[in-house]
């Protein structure tokens, strides 16, 4: 059946919602605009490439973007 694939994969993907700093969201949103793609898409990319960075280096990968962030648990975020 053509373009089953396609609609299945369509299908798997699911909504993913989280706040960012407005400094790092400016810059997202500029890096879409200069490479004609979405917000969504750049931010997939991204996510893609931090989750193959820790499959190779784990979470020594993890500790040193988690120590740029200045915030050690999530809980500090939302009491």
């Amino acid at each position: 059946m053509a373009g089953s694939s396609s609609l299945a994969n369509l299908l798997a993907f699911t909504p993913l919602s989280f706040g960012v700093r407005s400094n790092l969201k400016k810059e997202i949103e500029a890096i879409a605009e200069r490479e004609g793609q979405s917000v969504a898409r750049i931010c997939e990319a991204f996510l893609l490439a931090g989750s193959e960075a820790y499959k190779k280096q784990g979470r020594k990968f993890l500790e040193g973007m988690i120590g740029r962030l200045g915030v050690k648990r999530s809980a500090e975020w939302f009491p």
